[in-house]
């Protein structure tokens, strides 16, 4: 027996998906349900009072309890109106009798809605990539397996262990920063808040379409890894602003880099080559983009030639690793960027693009962290597992059942990271280009200020007279397909497409911004609507309990302490 959670491949609400579910595709709610009029009050999802049903003895109850005892402390907020005349009419078109028969309707639609959805998910999946998610643990295997399949490629692994451990040290992740804590606008779209003896300012936050999958698409390591020779790496040196993307042959670098002062001014926004280190006010590694000198820097040739044209300097390379690669990728991705395009519903247009994302995290899959879990039912059996070596942790169940983790005695690296550490490392190139090379040439470099940044997208101050006037000249990187359909900025022509950034607001006006730290920060348009960001924090608790006016006391609070 093989127990799956079906959240590992379809990570939205049960209310969600039954909202996207095909209604004419339902045999299972049929079988059980074969009266139509019944059947389709059980087409969306049903409510249940939760914290009411305190005791056991409420289940004989013999009506609805009122709509008051449906509030939900979870989310802090009441039923509404519309879903409690549907919980009555449920109850009265299945003559329930008691509470208790209620509930148990509940669960059976609830349990039948499941069925529907993930089996109509098994049949999208089986019908457009021939694999049945039902033989995985979660998205991330299937996908990789959808890709290996679909695109028939052959990728060699590492047989190397000192090219293994020095690979793996390109793996950062992807950057998340706040860079300025408060920022306004001031502009003629803002009305009587507009003051005109104040330069003109705009906020954006621009998002990248789909930035792992734009990464993707290039060309990324295959096979052939060998190491360089010393002739080799002195040619390189000399050739290296010759290479492209396109090229047959790529290489990772173990470099030695310095940054001279004289760039610290102009790269203040977002320093090139960011390491992990241990920032002064912290205990944990942190991904930080700083004007440190680098040293043994392991980096994708590509990252070593962006960052070297803008001003850093080589001062030697250690080690080098070339390899053949590919663009062995592109043709799964870009199928799935179509499906997006074509998509109907909700779910429809997110999985396809979910499919593309965990391909960099599947790759990058570190078996160090896979362990062994034996189950001892004697005092005997668990103290000999503890005794070994291998011993890391153990949860007692009962007094007649302890489960004990223990370490893997060899460890096989069985994932290609050198296809995961590309795929980031191609991604930074990008941001980079963008707000170097596109945005603060096109605006002027005094007149860009980069407030956050988080992996795949940026929120910026810019001066500038009229900022949608000023996108026109923009239109080749932005997607505005998700605009008014009557704004002049409006236009199919980048819909969807890949490494093109989206204006996510669509033309509203961002008035506000404040920023406390990495996933930590709040911003508000003009019509007075906010938005809150805290990692970790369910999006119930952040609306009733976090206000845009609690972040802000914060920037304050942390201005006065200076």
């Amino acid at each position: 027996m093989k127990f799956i959670d079906t959240y590992r491949f379809l990570a939205y609400s049960l209310e969600s998906l039954v909202d996207n579910l095909p209604k004419d595709n339902i045999p299972h709610i049929k079988k059980f349900f074969p009266n139509s009029h019944k059947r389709n009050l059980l087409l969306k999802k049903g409510v249940f009072c939760y914290d009411y049903l305190n005791e056991i003895s409420k289940l004989e109850e013999s009506k609805l309890p009122e709509r008051s005892k449906f509030f939900s402390r979870l989310y802090n907020s009441e039923l509404s109106d519309d879903k409690y005349e549907h919980a009555l009419t449920v109850w009265k078109t299945f003559k329930c009798k008691t509470l208790g028969e209620y509930a148990e309707l509940y669960l059976k639609s609830d349990v039948l809605q499941l069925t529907e959805v993930f089996e109509d998910f098994r049949h999208f999946m089986m019908k457009t990539y021939g694999l049945d998610p039902v033989y995985y643990f979660s998205i991330p295997g299937l996908s990789f397996d959808c890709m290996m399949k679909h695109t028939g490629v052959e990728i060699s692994l590492l047989q190397d262990i000192d090219m293994q451990l020095m690979i793996e040290r390109s793996i950062r992740g992807g950057i998340s920063q706040c860079s300025q804590r408060y920022a306004e606008s001031n502009n003629h779209h803002m009305g009587n808040s507009y003051n005109p003896d104040l330069p003109s300012t705009y906020l954006t936050y621009l998002d990248a379409n789909n930035l792992y999958g734009y990464s993707m698409v290039k060309k990324h390591p295959l096979k052939d890894f060998k190491w360089m020779t010393k002739q080799e790496i002195k040619q390189f040196k000399k050739c290296l602003f010759d290479l492209t993307e396109n090229d047959d042959e790529g290489f990772f670098l173990e470099v030695d880099i310095v940054y001279p002062d004289y760039l610290h001014n102009s790269h203040n926004d977002l320093p090139f080559l960011p390491e992990k280190k241990v920032p002064p006010t912290s205990k944990n590694e942190k991904l930080l983009t700083t004007f440190d000198n680098k040293y043994r820097y392991v980096l994708h040739y590509l990252n070593l030639q962006q960052a070297l044209s803008h001003g850093l300097i080589l001062k030697k390379i250690h080690r080098g690793i070339k390899f053949t690669q590919s663009d062995y990728l592109a043709t799964y991705i870009n199928f799935n960027t179509e499906l997006r395009k074509t998509a109907k519903n909700m779910a429809q247009r997110t999985q396809p693009k979910l499919l593309n994302n965990v391909i960099y995290g599947r790759s990058i899959e570190d078996f160090r962290k896979r362990s062994n879990l034996k189950v001892a039912t004697t005092w005997n059996q668990a103290r000999k597992l503890i005794s070994k070596s291998t011993f890391l942790d153990y949860t007692i169940i009962n007094e007649n059942l302890v489960l004990i983790k223990l370490q893997k005695k060899t460890i096989k690296f069985m994932r290609p990271i050198f296809l995961g550490a590309s795929i980031l490392e191609l991604s930074k190139i990008k941001m980079y280009h963008f707000l170097y090379s596109i945005v603060k040439p096109y605006f002027g470099p005094k007149n860009v200020k980069l407030l956050y940044m988080d992996t795949d997208s940026f929120f910026f101050q810019i001066k500038v007279d009229d900022l949608y006037e000023a996108f026109k000249g923009l239109k080749h990187y932005l997607d505005t397909s998700d605009y008014p359909s009557n704004h002049f900025l409006y236009s199919n022509r980048n819909k969807k497409k890949l490494g093109k950034f989206k204006d996510e607001l669509n033309g509203m006006v961002l008035t506000h911004f404040v920023g406390l730290a990495s996933k930590l920060y709040a911003y508000k348009i003009l019509d007075g609507k906010e938005s809150k960001i805290v990692k970790r924090i369910s999006t119930n608790v952040i609306f009733f309990f976090f206000f845009f006016l609690d972040y802000f006391a914060q920037t304050l609070a942390y201005h006065n302490q200076i």
